[in-house]
């Protein structure tokens, strides 16, 4: 209980109060909180033995209700003669019928509305000490230090996933591995009740829109890892070393400094890592994360041969690193947006792993080829492009002082042909590989004639390779992104 009423600062921006609750009921779909929570139309309710709430994001983004009563009844419902009017004052856009039945049948303590960035409610009479707000709020849904409570936090592991847990939720990365952690500590009366209630709460979280992009049986997945471990021996080191002339010019472009801690998110055969590693010396660390294990053992081997003691290789998924948030000072990661399937959420999930003030480069293809190559253009699809959104997704996740550079890498051959077979180990890989062999070898023939007529003199062929480094600073604190209800 409270000694006064609820005030609108008492309540956190929307998006970040449906995360809170998103975290309660999935905890109580596995186990139980000793409460109940419904998402309907009318928004995700949570009925305990303290009261009740409703919050409610319209599919605007920028309004949402929050209403309530605890169990007490507050003084807005029957202290003095009749109930308050929570409703005087609320904007026309509430659903007034519904809201007005809660009123009239004395079931609606208080209600808050939000609208232009910030919370309102109606100004309640001298008399009203408590409208119930605090009270039917306790398991967390205001505060992130409550929410931690429901976890049994007894020792560091659980209280590293509490926190784990809270940011994939965050970040709507929620996936069948998360949440069968999530039910480790409990017991069940049977391998079918638990398996029953894990699908329960995968179809919650979708529906709560906290779960991670579908991928049936991470067949996804499974298909990008083994297509990079056929690559993995030779990648990068056929032809001209792109990615790591590339890697280079974005490490040196982030100004890494000594001592440093860098994950290098899709570090493939260490583009990124290797100069990221020479960048913080053996004074500090350089992890490197990638889906293919081939690409792991082939650069684990090659940092060991290099003696670089400071460089660890780990299998991982790039869009979502399982570390600790906060681990790393810096993130690099090197052509891999455009391959995932959320690359909104992955700044999100980057800001997560970093220090306030830490810096984030990522790194990719501009689309498109010089005018002068423009039937070549035509034989070969351009690179995925960069996300014009980039920048956005970092500012909206928290980022600070985001900027842009655009270079142009030269990549020299000793001629068409030297060119073509080079192409499989390029961005273009899956346009050449994708085609029939009849298919491929007509691509062959028309690509390599429009590139034989920008030779120069000496039959060698320059290949212009556009990318964009994209760099920014975290924040001291982290937003949250916007949800919705549904």
């Amino acid at each position: 209980m409270t000694d006064r009423p609820g005030l609108p600062e008492d309540l956190d921006r929307p998006e970040r109060m449906w995360e809170r609750g998103a975290v309660l009921a999935l905890m109580d779909a596995v186990s139980t909180l000793g409460a109940e929570y419904f998402l309907s139309d009318d928004g995700l309710t949570c009925h305990h033995s303290n009261g009740s709430w409703t919050l409610n994001l319209l599919p605007d983004g920028g309004r949402a209700f929050f209403h309530g009563q605890d169990v007490d009844c507050s003084d807005t419902t029957y202290a003095g003669d009749e109930p308050v009017d929570v409703l005087v004052g609320a904007p026309d856009w509430l659903p007034k019928d519904m809201l007005r039945e809660l009123v009239d049948g004395y079931e609606l303590g208080y209600l808050y509305w939000w609208e232009d960035g910030k919370w309102a409610r109606a100004v309640y009479p001298d008399f009203v000490e408590d409208d119930g707000l605090i009270a039917s709020c306790d398991r967390g849904v205001l505060d992130s230090a409550a929410l931690l409570e429901n976890f049994d936090t007894g020792d560091g592991e659980r209280a590293e996933f509490a926190e784990r847990f809270i940011a994939r939720v965050a970040e709507r990365s929620v996936d069948t591995a998360l949440l069968r952690e999530l039910m480790r500590p409990h017991r069940y009366p049977s391998d079918k009740e638990r398996e029953s209630l894990l699908a329960a709460a995968e179809a919650l979280a979708l529906r709560l829109g906290v779960a991670a992009p579908a991928d049936p049986s991470g067949a996804r997945v499974q298909e990008v890892a083994a297509r990079y471990d056929e690559l993995a021996e030779g990648y990068d080191r056929t032809g001209p070393p792109f990615y790591a002339l590339a890697g280079q010019i974005l490490v040196d472009a982030m100004e890494l400094t000594p001592g440093g801690h860098v994950l290098d998110a899709g570090c493939g055969r260490g583009a990124c890592l290797f100069p990221a590693a020479a960048a913080v010396g053996t004074d500090g660390r350089a992890v490197g994360v990638d889906i293919s294990p081939g690409m792991v053992r082939a650069t684990a081997a090659e940092a060991a041969a290099r003696g670089l003691s400071q460089v660890e290789v780990l299998v991982g998924d790039a869009a979502a690193p399982e570390f600790a948030a906060g681990t790393f000072s810096a993130v690099t990661s090197g052509f891999v947006l455009r391959q995932l399937t959320d690359a909104a959420a992955v700044p999100r999930s980057y800001g997560r792993l970093l220090r306030p003030a830490g810096t984030v480069g990522i790194c990719d293809f501009v689309p498109g080829f010089p005018s002068e190559w423009a039937e070549v253009e035509r034989v070969l699809a351009p690179a995925a492009p960069v996300e014009e959104s980039l920048a956005a997704h970092l500012t909206a996740a928290g980022f600070t002082g985001v900027r842009e550079e655009d270079r142009t890498v030269d990549l020299t051959f000793a001629g068409p042909a030297q060119w073509w077979d080079y192409l499989p180990w390029s961005v273009h890989r899956a346009r050449v590989m994708d085609l029939s062999p009849e298919q491929r070898e007509h691509a062959r023939a028309a690509a390599c004639a429009a590139a034989r007529r920008l030779c120069a003199p000496d039959g060698s062929l320059v290949m212009p390779v556009r990318i964009r480094c994209t760099i920014a600073t975290r924040a001291q604190e982290l937003p949250t992104p916007a949800m919705d209800a549904a």
